[in-house]
């Protein structure tokens, strides 16, 4: 495993661990608030029924970055198919964002450049995808050491 190899571990594991925080901080506020708004892309939820988008992949991503940290194939596989998941899940962000006219808003915070917001929008979905692709080569790489 060489340089290059070894910084590609690093960040794919470290954005995977980012993410899988962020869900879970997710998670928690969605636990306090029985009336918490959860809209990302195609998922629009209103209170509890927002866990079970965000502990699902959670869980997934949690158990493919433990395993994947522990060089097991099956770990880098869960670990793809979570970033994959959340990609494609960005990915149909894009056409709210897309359309809009003035400024992209969450609950917190706005964005007044349409351009920034689908640059970010994208850009995330893009790290996800990469992960997914750095994953899907790595549990190759893990299934052919076993077997040699």
């Amino acid at each position: 495993m060489g340089l290059g190899s070894a910084v590609s571990r690093w960040l794919a594991l470290t954005w995977s661990a980012i993410t899988v925080a962020y869900l879970i901080v997710i998670a928690a506020a969605i636990f306090n608030d029985p009336q918490f708004h959860l809209s990302v892309g195609i998922i629009h939820t209103v209170g509890r029924m927002g866990l079970i988008v965000t502990i699902l992949p959670a869980a997934l991503g949690l158990v493919g970055l433990i395993l994947t940290w522990r060089r097991r194939a099956l770990g880098a596989r869960l670990l793809g198919i979570y970033s994959a998941f959340c990609g494609l899940l960005f990915l149909t962000v894009l056409p709210s964002i897309w359309n809009s006219q003035a400024s992209f808003c969450t609950g917190s915070f706005c964005l007044r450049s349409v351009w920034l917001g689908r640059l970010i929008t994208f850009s995330i979905a893009s790290a996800f995808f990469l992960v997914a692709g750095w994953a899907y080569r790595e549990q190759r790489w893990q299934r052919l050491t076993v077997i040699v």
